[in-house]
């Protein structure tokens, strides 16, 4: 997974650079295949309650493109609230794929069980039940 920096007014240290790494690797546990992730960090300080920080991550999973953005007090409460919600997106992409996928393998399976060869019946055909075949075998 690459990993892409963009700074506006602010200084990325080792520390903040290391701990940004570690972070976005515990993301591969939902999606191992990310290919890449862009994080993006500015300092605001138009604002009346002082400094603000704004925390951006984008990636692309399955030919859609997640943005999130959140603010905070300091840099790491904005990628902290940031991160959670590129998480939670992910999970759900992952979720609605996963989901399909099972649709897709229970309308094979219907099909399968459905299937006659040549008007013969095939006893102990694998994955369908016995009395299926004995209910076709009687019509």
């Amino acid at each position: 997974m690459k990993i892409k920096f963009r700074l506006k007014k602010v200084k990325l240290d080792d520390n903040l650079k290391s701990w940004v790494v570690g972070k976005l690797n515990n993301l591969t546990k939902f999606m191992p295949d990310l290919p890449w992730v862009k994080v993006e960090f500015i300092k605001n300080n138009r604002h009346r309650k002082g400094q603000i920080y704004l925390a951006e991550i984008q990636t692309k999973i399955n030919r859609k493109r997640l943005i999130t953005k959140q603010q905070g007090a300091d840099l790491y409460s904005a990628f902290d609230l940031a991160l959670d919600k590129i998480a939670a997106q992910i999970r759900k992409i992952k979720r609605k794929t996963a989901s399909a996928e099972r649709r897709e393998e229970r309308r094979w399976k219907r099909v399968i069980k459905s299937w006659r060869p040549a008007g013969r019946f095939i006893k102990g055909l694998p994955g369908v039940p016995t009395r299926l075949w004995r209910r076709a075998k009687r019509r």
